[in-house]
């Protein structure tokens, strides 16, 4: 896998993330959503 397709999956998932924070109040698995905007920093500072 190509580093360009991890980065549009990194950013589609972050996307997504993003609209269920805005739907759900409170996100069904907290812990869940920290994994995945962690991995999304950490794949922003090689983006950036």
């Amino acid at each position: 896998m190509s580093r360009k397709t991890f980065y549009t999956i990194a950013i589609f998932l972050k996307l997504n993330y993003l609209v269920l924070l805005t739907i759900l109040p409170i996100p069904p698995n907290v812990q869940k959503g920290q994994t995945i905007s962690s991995v999304t920093k950490s794949s922003e500072k090689y983006m950036f």
